[in-house]
């Protein structure tokens, strides 16, 4: 088996996105993506016996905000939050971005209000 470059999921994910000017800028998923533009990350979760791919932005905020010990950990925390019925909100409305200073849990609700008001102010 191939050892990893890196340290990390964390450290994975920040190292394949594209370098922002500022600390301000979006951090850009440089690698697949998915449906709506989202970034993919394919990782090896051991209780799984294999890959799963994770949506790269869920990943990183996860990662940030449960400091998981493990692999096996970071997928539980993971399939938590997507079972949680919570969205990431992107502010920076870039579905690529995974800064964690863009990304705000919402509800499908509160997500979709904030959709239409953005919506509304491009088309002012």
């Amino acid at each position: 088996m191939r050892r990893s470059p890196y340290r990390n999921l964390y450290e994975r994910i920040v190292a394949n996105t594209h370098e922002p000017q500022n600390a301000q800028d979006c951090w850009l998923w440089a690698r697949r993506l998915g449906n709506g533009g989202y970034g993919r990350i394919n990782i090896h979760v051991p209780m799984v016996g294999g890959n799963v791919t994770l949506m790269v932005h869920i990943a990183l905020w996860v990662w940030f905000n449960t400091s998981p010990r493990s692999i096996d950990e970071f997928y539980l925390f993971y399939l938590e939050f997507v079972n949680s019925g919570l969205e990431l909100d992107h502010a920076c409305v870039m579905p690529p971005c995974c800064n964690l200073d863009h990304l705000e849990p919402l509800t499908p609700s509160e997500n979709n209000i904030r959709k239409y008001q953005r919506r509304r102010l491009a088309g002012a």
